[in-house]
């Protein structure tokens, strides 16, 4: 899955600079001098983001680029413990060869706005269009073995996997890639007591494919922010 713009606060500074001199004269007062004027402090003012720019640049590549829109909720539990979707941005996705890429835009409902930090360009789509993807047959393991919190090994069964493939730029590169989202349980030991619900311990993997030459891409490289 963006990294938000942060408003620092500042206050309480103070600067004490001794021994000063303009024109080549000593202004330190003396240590029994004392100051009749104490020195005076402005706090920052501190003003919201100005989003005119990016969102002229939004508008002119809305007319340039095609884009995918697809409003983004939340899970946000309510007074009464119960668990409902809110809605919290809208996002639009460049497409490039039929197919999402990473480079976006999140249009909130207060007016602000946020670029990903991935931009595709018109050069990029167009050497895309030359690509020939190969048919990817790769699958997740049906299980492994693994920690479980103790010393003992855990057998983790493969539940279920998902898969999406995106155009992705990676650096100076645009791949499509094949990515694989597996979900695995293992029985919990000693468990026998537990609710049903917490008798299995859970695990994650992610596989990224690139589909040019079926080489493996580090999921970590990868990033829709």
């Amino acid at each position: 899955m963006k990294k938000l713009l942060a408003l620092i606060s500042i206050a309480g500074l103070l600067c004490a600079i001794p021994g000063c001199r303009e024109g080549g004269n000593d202004i330190t007062p003396a240590l029994d001098e004392e100051l009749t004027t104490p020195p005076q402090f402005t706090e920052p003012e501190m003003t919201s983001p100005d989003y005119t720019a990016l969102r002229e640049q939004f508008e002119k590549d809305l007319e340039i680029f095609e884009y995918e829109k697809e409003d983004c909720y939340l899970n946000v539990g309510n007074e009464n413990d119960v668990i409902e979707k809110k809605y919290a941005f809208t996002r639009y996705s460049k497409i490039v060869n039929g197919l999402i890429s990473n480079d976006n835009y999140d249009i909130f409902p207060d007016g602000s706005i946020i670029k990903s930090l991935n931009t595709i360009t018109l050069d990029d789509i167009a050497e895309a269009r030359q690509h020939k993807l190969i048919e990817s047959d790769f699958k997740p393991e049906e299980s492994f073995f693994a920690g479980g919190g103790g010393e003992t090994k855990l057998e983790y069964k493969l539940r279920e996997f998902t898969e999406d493939t995106f155009y992705i730029k990676i650096g100076d590169k645009v791949l499509p890639i094949r990515y694989i989202y597996a979900f695995y349980e293992a029985d919990r030991p000693n468990s026998e007591d537990l609710p049903e619900f917490s008798r299995k311990i859970y695990n994650q993997k992610s596989f990224a494919i690139n589909l040019l030459d079926g080489s493996f891409v580090e999921p970590d490289e990868i990033t829709f922010e």
